[in-house]
């Protein structure tokens, strides 16, 4: 099994690291992608060696299938909270703030918003969620 975990949007070459991860993994093997679909901290990251784009569910089944993967399962999830991320980071933009999104917020809050991404594990396996704030692509060798 081979994880990229938060990484293919940010490589200049998805090609490339693809084409290792194929290389790495015997056949049968599985390749698990995780990217962000709606860029939560800075629109342009300074870990990036490109501006951080948005990999979409059609986008990532291109690429991967380009790098010789079967494709099985493409859904988004963080999908209940997504609407209060896009409505931050939409009012952040307007008063054009720039900071990033990686402060945690006071525990309360952080209880509730864990109950809700983690209320998703159940929803996850069974649907094809078709919103989120990532994105996660599961493709076999």
């Amino acid at each position: 099994m081979v994880l990229l975990l938060d990484v293919l949007e940010h490589l200049d070459d998805e090609g490339a690291a693809l084409e290792t991860a194929r290389r790495a993994l015997a056949a049968g093997g599985t390749l698990v992608i995780n990217c962000a679909s709606l860029r939560l901290a800075l629109e342009r990251s300074r870990s990036c060696a490109r501006p951080s784009a948005p990999l979409h569910g059609s986008a990532a089944r291109r690429v991967v299938e380009r790098a010789g993967f079967a494709v099985a399962r493409v859904t988004y999830f963080g999908t209940l909270l997504f609407p209060a991320f896009a409505l931050v980071r939409w009012l952040k933009r307007g008063r054009g703030v720039a900071a990033h999104d990686l402060r945690r917020p006071p525990a309360a809050i952080n209880a509730l918003l864990a109950s809700c991404f983690a209320a998703e594990r159940h929803l996850v396996p069974r649907l094809r969620l078709p919103v989120g704030s990532s994105l996660l692509l599961i493709a076999h060798r």
